[in-house]
């Protein structure tokens, strides 16, 4: 949906902060994914060791260092001419090392903070890309209504891999919610309707981060403004498939049909927070 002049630098970007988490992640971080002229990898044994590899992926790339990766090396041209911060992505790696050590998380607030400040964070940097040249930089407000977007798409990441979370000892569902829907003790099975009233309660909190960060959108251009629409969509109706899932699995990925149906919510959710801020009907 977006135009070739944004839809490549977006793609660049995306590319490059994969490959900050794939480093994260990693349980041997000397693998040289980025490529083999990159020489500053060295081992991490844990997300936390692995922010070392983050840091000298970002010199490498920052300096001028080329992958044989088309993408990855546009993401160091992206950084090169100084429109993807190098300070942001170490921000959105420490993060994510914190949250990926976390086995519990223990309130909805503490959660929201690290998703600001992983998928947060990587909107942020995405608004530099998509931002219309009249506009200015986002001022406070409309960095925390971002932030809060791209915190309601990592939720939805979140909620969508669940099994993944159980097989690993981790649930990053807020703990005081799992205590409030009587799902504190991880040993047992949970009653259906205690489920469906926690899976609607994270998916209500999603829907209003979505909803309320799409206003600070309007400055991004058109084609990107309908895009953000349409992705904020299909987030929410795999998410509304959690209901009916068993508890402590993975979300299908959505059907076809899913995906043609988005578009009028999409449209919908542009005349509510775009049209209207213009004063169309």
């Amino acid at each position: 949906m977006l135009p070739s002049g944004q839809r490549r630098p977006i793609q660049c970007l995306l590319a490059g902060l994969a490959q900050v988490e794939s480093i994260v992640l990693s349980k041997d971080a000397d693998d040289d994914r980025h490529g083999d002229a990159c020489t500053a990898c060295s081992h991490g044994q844990n997300a936390g060791g692995n922010l070392n590899v983050v840091a000298a992926m970002v010199d490498f790339l920052w300096h001028g260092g080329t992958t044989g990766i088309p993408d990855l090396d546009g993401f160091a041209e992206l950084a090169g001419q100084g429109r993807v911060s190098a300070e942001a992505c170490q921000h959105m790696a420490a993060a994510l090392a914190e949250l990926i050590e976390l086995p519990r998380v223990a309130t909805w607030s503490r959660l929201l903070g690290l998703l600001k400040a992983t998928g947060g964070e990587a909107v942020l940097m995405a608004d530099g890309l998509l931002r219309q040249p009249v506009c200015s930089k986002p001022t406070p407000l409309e960095r925390d209504q971002l932030q809060a977007w791209g915190a309601g798409l990592a939720m939805t990441r979140v909620l969508s891999t669940l099994g993944d979370q159980q097989a690993m000892k981790r649930v990053w569902l807020p703990l005081d919610d799992l205590v409030e829907a009587g799902l504190g003790d991880p040993n047992r099975e949970p009653e259906p309707a205690a489920w469906s009233m926690l899976m609607t309660k994270q998916i209500r909190r999603v829907e209003n981060l979505l909803i309320g960060g799409q206003g600070a959108l309007r400055c991004w251009t058109g084609p990107a403004q309908r895009a953000a629409a349409v992705l904020a969509q299909l987030h929410l109706q795999r998410l509304r498939t959690a209901r009916r899932v068993p508890p402590w699995t993975n979300l299908p990925p959505l059907h076809w049909r899913h995906r043609v149906t988005a578009l009028p919510g999409a449209l919908r959710l542009l005349r509510k927070h775009f049209l209207a801020a213009d004063g169309r009907r």
